[in-house]
């Protein structure tokens, strides 16, 4: 993922249309450069909630343009937040929770994956265009937010 981001930075700072024929010397056009930098969120909250503040606080007058990231949703719900405060927009390609859909609570927040309220629908409507007479569906998963909450989508979706 990495990787592709800063070939795209390259491509688009240098006007390389190689890949997107549109992206073809828009560095003479464009006076917009783009650079990135990487932090570990160790997976972990805490270190998300620390490392995005010490980059706001030591650099107020530089704060990031936008945040690619944090891939759990327990990690994205605390900085999702932050990023509303300071009108940063935030992307994240693996955070499901449906407390991220909520636009009053995470304005600036975005994701690449449907929530897991629309895996469950999915997965529902799976099951029911397999087998339309189906009544009883069982379902395992792990006794942790993500489980739960993927498992209260279940039965949501299909009490609609």
């Amino acid at each position: 993922d990495i990787a592709g981001a800063l070939l795209g930075m390259h491509h688009f700072n240098n006007g390389i249309g190689s890949v997107v024929a549109e992206v073809d010397g828009i560095n003479q056009t464009c006076p917009i450069r783009f650079v990135a930098d990487f932090y570990d969120s160790e997976s972990s909250q805490v270190t998300a909630v620390d490392v995005f503040s010490r980059q706001i606080l030591e650099s107020p007058d530089r704060p990031p343009s936008a945040l690619f990231g944090a891939w759990r949703s327990a990690v994205s719900v605390p900085i999702g937040i932050l990023t509303g405060v300071y009108g940063i927009p935030q992307v994240s390609p693996l955070s499901t929770s449906t407390e991220l859909d909520d636009v009053t609570q995470y304005t600036h927040f975005t994701r690449l994956i449907p929530s897991d309220a629309g895996t469950a629908r999915a997965a529902v409507d799976y099951f029911r265009d397999r087998s339309p007479d189906l009544r009883h569906l069982g379902m395992l998963y792990v006794n942790d937010a993500y489980g739960s909450a993927f498992h209260q989508a279940i039965v949501e979706s299909a009490q609609a």
